[in-house]
This record gives C-alpha cells, sequence and structure tokens, in this order.
C-alpha cells in the first residue's frame, strides 16, 4: 500500500521526534532548523514523499505523526484520504 507523509513548515519546531524514529526518511535541515522528508540518504529534501508501506510500516508512520508535539506531520492515505491528523 502507498502512504503519502507530508511536513507542514509553518508547524514544524524542529523537536525531531521524527527524526529520532525515523532518521533514514526524516532529516533536519541546517539551516531552518526544521524537518524534512527524503526518499533515501542521497535524495533531495521534500516536504511530501510518497512512500510503499506494510501494514506494520504504515502504523509506524502514523505513531511518528503522533508524537510530533506540533502536529506537522500529516498522513494520507494512496486516495489522499488524511488519515492524521
Amino acid at each position: 500500500m502507498k502512504i503519502v507523509l507530508k511536513i507542514s513548515k509553518g508547524l514544524c519546531i524542529g523537536a525531531q521526534s521524527c527524526v529520532i524514529q525515523d532518521p533514514e526518511h526524516f532529516v533536519m535541515d541546517d539551516y531552518e532548523g526544521k524537518a524534512f522528508l527524503r526518499k533515501d540518504e542521497n535524495a533531495e529534501f521534500v516536504r511530501e514523499l510518497e512512500l510503499d508501506v506494510t501494514e506494520e510500516q504504515k502504523a509506524k508512520y502514523m505513531k511518528i505523526a503522533e508524537l510530533c508535539p506540533t502536529q506537522a506531520i500529516s498522513v494520507f492515505d494512496e486516495k489522499n484520504n488524511q488519515l492524521f491528523p
């Protein structure tokens, strides 16, 4: 299944809870001090990322989004239905 992760630049306060949980896909921008997404370690930083995930991985990303203190991370399904927040 596919999910889409989005990070709101305006809501992100740089708490880094997402980076701690998944440093492969979540990274901090040294310039802005905000979280970004990336497909892999060689990819550019983006605010929106589509991933192919298992049900277990989907639950992991839902938990990461829930841990964000400002709800800056949104999760959508492949039909663009918002799953969180």
